[in-house]
This record gives C-alpha cells, sequence and structure tokens, in this order.
C-alpha cells in the first residue's frame, strides 16, 4: 500500500508541474498561424507578385485585351477587328487585382494588428509601421489601376462588408492622399533585417528612401492624369510631391518585378511557346518606318518587295476563261 501512495502522490506533482505551462500546448493546433507568425510583408508581397497576372490571366488581358487595342499583336485580334468581347476582363482581371487589393490591405492591417498585440519584436515594432506604408503606396497604385479600368471603386472596400462605391473623383483623391501620408509616414532610418526584405517582390530589400520615392512619383504622375479635368489640384498636388526632387531619378531605382518561365504569377507574358504572338502590320510598319528611314535604304536587298503606300496588291483583269486558262497554266 505504502508502494500504491507514492505513485499518485508522483502523479500528482506531475500534475502540478504541467497542467499550467506545456500541458496546455494541447489546446493550440499545430497548423494554425497565431498572430506572431503573420507578417505583413507576407500579404505585401503576395499583393505585388498578383499584379503581375499569371499566365492565364496575362495572355486573355496583356495579349488579347490590350495587345489587340494597341495594335501590337495581330494573332488572336478582338477589339481591333470589332469581335471584343468583356468576358475576360470580367473573368481574370477583375479577380486577379481584387485579390492583389485585398492583400494589399490585409497587410497595412495585419502590421497595424502586430503592433498593437505586443508580440512583434523590437526591430518590428519599427519595421512594420514602414511596410504599413508600402503598403498603401502599392495599394494606392492598385486602386488607381482599378478605377482606370472599371470606374468607380469602393474606397471602403474589403474590410468584410458590402460597401457602396466612389466616384473617379473621390477615387483619385483617396490616392493622393494615401500617397502623401504613406510618404511622409515612412521613416527612413528604419531597414529591414535579416531575410525581411527577400519580400520585396521589386527587389528593392524594403529600402524605405526607395519606396517615398515611389510613393512621391506615382503622386506626381496621378497629378498629371488630373491636369484637365481639375488643375488646380493637379499643379498643387505636383509641385508637393516634386518638391525637394525627393522622387525615382535614376535606373536603379525603377521597381520592376522578375519574370520567370515557369507557371507562377512572376512568369513572363511573353513565355509561352504555343502563343505565336504575331507582330502585327500596324507595329511592323511604325519599326521599318520610324524616323523616315527607308526599308530600301537600310535593306537594299528588299527594294524590289517595297510597295507604295496604300497598296492592296494586284488585281488580274481577265475577262476571258482562256485568259485565266492560260495564266493557271
Amino acid at each position: 500500500m505504502k508502494d500504491i501512495k507514492t505513485i499518485i502522490l508522483g502523479l500528482g506533482a506531475c500534475t502540478v508541474l504541467f497542467s499550467c505551462s506545456d500541458f496546455d500546448e494541447v489546446n493550440t493546433s499545430p497548423i494554425t498561424a497565431t498572430i506572431e507568425y503573420v507578417k505583413p510583408q507576407f500579404a505585401l508581397n503576395n499583393a505585388i507578385a498578383q499584379a503581375k497576372m499569371d499566365p492565364g490571366v496575362s495572355e486573355r488581358i496583356v495579349v488579347y485585351n490590350w495587345g489587340s487595342a494597341a495594335r501590337v499583336i495581330g494573332e488572336m485580334s478582338f477589339l481591333n477587328v470589332g469581335r471584343y468581347t468583356d468576358d475576360y476582363t470580367s473573368s481574370y482581371y477583375y479577380p486577379c487585382i481584387s485579390n492583389s487589393i485585398k492583400n494589399a490591405t490585409l497587410a497595412i492591417n495585419t502590421a497595424e494588428q502586430q503592433v498593437a498585440s505586443g508580440t512583434a519584436t523590437v526591430h518590428e515594432k519599427k519595421f512594420f509601421p514602414n511596410v504599413k506604408q508600402f503598403a498603401r503606396i502599392w495599394r494606392a497604385y492598385l486602386i488607381s489601376e482599378f478605377t482606370d479600368n472599371f470606374g468607380p471603386y469602393a474606397i471602403d472596400g474589403f474590410l468584410g462588408e458590402n460597401p457602396e462605391f466612389d466616384s473617379e473623383k473621390d477615387v483619385y483623391a483617396f490616392i493622393l492622399k494615401e500617397l502623401k501620408e504613406a510618404s511622409e509616414a515612412i521613416d527612413t532610418s528604419v531597414e529591414a533585417e535579416g531575410d525581411e526584405g527577400s519580400c520585396d517582390t521589386f527587389g528593392q530589400g524594403f529600402n524605405p528612401n526607395k519606396w517615398q520615392k515611389l510613393a512621391n512619383s506615382l503622386r506626381m504622375r496621378y497629378a498629371m492624369r488630373l491636369s484637365v479635368v481639375d488643375p488646380v489640384t493637379a499643379e498643387k498636388e505636383f509641385r508637393e510631391a516634386s518638391e525637394g526632387l525627393n522622387v525615382i531619378k535614376a535606373q536603379d531605382e525603377i521597381f520592376a518585378v522578375p519574370e520567370n518561365n515557369g507557371w507562377d504569377n512572376l512568369t513572363g507574358v511573353f513565355t509561352r511557346s504555343f502563343d505565336d504572338q504575331v507582330l502585327s502590320s500596324t507595329v511592323a510598319n511604325l519599326l521599318t518606318n520610324l524616323g523616315d528611314v527607308k526599308v530600301a535604304d537600310m535593306y537594299p536587298r528588299l527594294a524590289s518587295n517595297v510597295k507604295y503606300a496604300n497598296y492592296l496588291g494586284i488585281y488580274p483583269k481577265i475577262r476571258k476563261q482562256s485568259q485565266w486558262q492560260s495564266q493557271l497554266q
């Protein structure tokens, strides 16, 4: 009986030792990421990559729609031959850019939650507010793309409720305000540490100075778009954004994403082996006649093939069956 009591006492000691520490971990799901594991730069990285458009989206939007409208590509023409349909835009591009905006908004909210939760490290408490501003800048760009393509946009969208759509005027006012506030809120003394910078799809390593320049440059760009409809606001915004010329001025400051050769979000538009993307006659004419340089001067061997402007081919005037047969022979 003495031995049994000892065993019971031993088990009781184990209960006291583990009931409030490791034992409670049984209630934590091993496949659920809690707040300390959710980083705002992850969502921003996804928002940037999604906007690049994967091969399925880019082929239908860039090649079939935009390339056709610009008369750059002659294959699979839509708008330029009068058989345009909006199906590809609504089924592919709309969800693509909407998801990008949703992830940019998620990055903004996550940055705020991380700092407020108390789970962020000392460095993250300084870095995450910058990520929030980067996400605001990127979202402003995405919203401009949305409203330029589809018109009115819901400024209060992606917050879990069914929003009202705002006019293009209000949307552009919101965009300019976001860019101004984000640029001013960036702490240029805070750099990314460790692998944090690898989440910057643009390859800038979340350099705060470069992101600030992007915000100011975009603000100038959107101000110019208002130069006809609202010249007073356009001039005011442009002057403020360009003050001190803290804008993109060098090649290495340009924001561009890498292009892969696979089937992910960063796969290049012109990588599909089954997509010929035939050069259109419009672009061919521009390329061969640009700057008043004649084809025959550049390539004498092609002189005999050069036809006069508006040449439509030869129409043989055959009136008799015998003439037709003789030409066939």
